[in-house]
């Protein structure tokens, strides 16, 4: 393949074609365009700039994917049957190259954007390469018009896969504007790659790049990290740049492989390190969507490593969940290790240190909510009752949300405690306006989201929680309305209210959502409800 690249390439000495018909809506901004007042930025772009021209306006049920999203899960998870083929594609790329008419140009326009290119891109760069019919000059400048001026982030995403037959400092930089936002860093990836041939040079634009994301573009690049990796960029993989915003299982075994997180709890005697390293191995203790601990050649070792710098430094409470996951993990999996006990008893030392409950102790009395969850969780996978902790910080500090954590009990008396207390703090007035099909998505319905939380955990206690039932039952938000009909449906008939069965008919009558009507039939009929 690489000899026929070469040459169909060398046709770029030939004249191109330059003009071709605007085939798309003139009043959108080009991507480029939109996202070049940011081009010597180092961080993340703003919000301003992360929604593209071509984003189209939704309404509040409608979920939409994140920045990067869409591509980033079917590349991990695999895509449906593509509807279209890089065959077709090619056809009409060739077509619009050779006509350059309206119509034609139109057709494979309307074509690469109705679909992600992530489907096709592969099989379509084969197709040009090994058919050497597509004129190189024409593609070159058909391509820097795309790149530059279309509004279509699925076009661009295919213009950007083309500029790695046509490396050049002024479409380096372009590439490194568009890269900037997570929907495009993918396909950036590899021209960039090309476009620079040094390893160093590629290293120090792929840590410019990872800084300047923080969702799938900075998995993406996780995941093409350079063949040789900086000193510099290990470190700040290891403590900065693991971290993402869509999950660090993802990224984990990526980070402990290749910036070799084993050797570096050996050598260095770092806090910063060693709180990222709780991160990173967590993560791979969980498992998930991407390669995980069984997947890791040093696992061992990393885990030995970083409980015996825990033993040297100050605990932290970051550090418990870590420690009691490798524990149970060596514990599981003994058969795979020569020596599990020495992980094994070092992990148990740690875990036995009387610390954590002075640890536990000052994060529940402190006013830094991130420690005060982290001192919650900790404390309540420690046996420990943490329900008059939780209450009276909510209780004093009404805009707290811990409902869900208050609603964990399985103390009655406890939960009617909170029913009270969410009867002052909650509007419940204001939640309950009505029915309509609503998913709840969305600052407007914050409140909503409380009394989920509530009402997700009051089948456990039939016969409680009747106001937060009543308001359920009356909410906006479909979710609300089914969760309050499955707590109502482990009560006792004869311990219905009066005016309940009255309710629950006006109720039936007016639901909009179909399989919430047929459970307030169910529920009035005295049958069980469907999932």
């Amino acid at each position: 393949m690489l000899s026929k690249m070469k040459k169909w390439l060398a046709s770029l000495f030939k004249k191109g074609q330059e003009n071709y018909p605007v085939v798309w809506n003139t009043n959108i901004t080009p991507i480029y365009q939109h996202l070049l007042p940011w081009i010597n930025e180092l961080s993340p772009l703003p919000e301003s700039l992360s929604e593209l021209p071509d984003t189209t306006e939704v309404d509040e049920n409608t979920i939409r994917w994140a920045n990067g999203a869409e591509d980033g899960v079917f590349s991990h998870h695999g895509m449906g049957a593509s509807e279209i083929t890089a065959s077709e594609i090619y056809t009409s790329l060739k077509r619009a190259l050779e006509k350059n008419d309206k119509e034609s140009v139109y057709h494979f326009y309307q074509q690469v954007a109705e679909q992600s290119p992530l489907s096709y891109i592969d099989d379509l760069i084969h197709l040009i390469v090994d058919k050497q019919e597509i004129h190189a000059p024409k593609l070159e400048a058909f391509t820097d018009w795309l790149l530059h001026n279309s509004p279509d982030t699925n076009v661009v995403k295919l213009a950007i896969s083309f500029t790695v037959f046509f490396p050049s400092d002024e479409r380096l930089k372009t590439l490194y504007c568009l890269a900037c936002h997570d929907e495009f860093t993918l396909y950036t990836i590899i021209p960039i790659h090309a476009m620079l041939t040094s390893t160093s040079d590629y290293d120090a634009m792929w840590l410019k790049l990872a800084k300047r994301v923080e969702g799938w573009g900075r998995v993406h690049l996780i995941e093409h990290l350079p063949d040789e990796i900086s000193e510099e960029t290990k470190q700040w993989i290891l403590t900065t740049g693991y971290q993402n915003s869509v999950m660090v299982e993802y990224t984990a075994w990526h980070c402990a492989t290749y910036c070799h997180l084993a050797d570096a709890l050996e050598t260095q005697n770092d806090s910063q390190l060693l709180v990222a390293s709780s991160d990173i191995i967590q993560a791979l203790l969980g498992g998930g969507p991407a390669r995980d601990i069984n997947d890791y050649d040093d696992a061992f070792r990393c885990c030995f490593n970083y409980l015996s710098r825990i033993l040297e430094q100050d605990y932290l409470l970051d550090y418990y969940f870590t420690v009691l996951g490798i524990n149970d993990y060596f514990q599981e999996n003994s058969e795979k290790f020569e020596n599990s006990t020495a992980i094994t008893s070092l992990a148990q030392t740690i875990l036995d240190n009387p610390i954590w409950d002075k640890l536990i102790a000052q994060g529940l009395n402190s006013d830094d909510d991130i420690l005060f969850r982290n001192s919650t969780s900790i404390a309540r996978a420690r046996g420990q009752d943490i329900f008059p902790y939780l209450y009276e910080k909510q209780l004093n500090h009404p805009e707290n949300d811990l409902w869900f954590e208050l609603m964990k009990t399985n103390d009655i008396d406890q939960v009617k405690q909170v029913i009270a207390l969410a009867e002052q703090q909650l509007p419940l007035e204001a939640i309950s306006t009505g029915p309509s099909d609503s998913l709840g998505l969305g600052a407007g319905y914050v409140q909503h989201g409380k009394l989920d939380f509530i009402l997700q955990e009051l089948p456990r206690f039939p016969g409680v929680g009747l106001s937060m039932i009543l308001c359920g039952l009356q909410s906006p938000v479909v979710r609300n309305r089914n969760m309050a009909l499955r707590a109502l449906a482990n009560w006792k008939r004869e311990d219905w209210p009066q005016d309940l069965e009255p309710l629950l008919t006006q109720c039936h009558a007016i639901e909009p959502d179909n399989e919430a009507k047929a459970r307030f039939a169910a529920l009035l009929r005295g049958e069980p409800l469907e999932d």
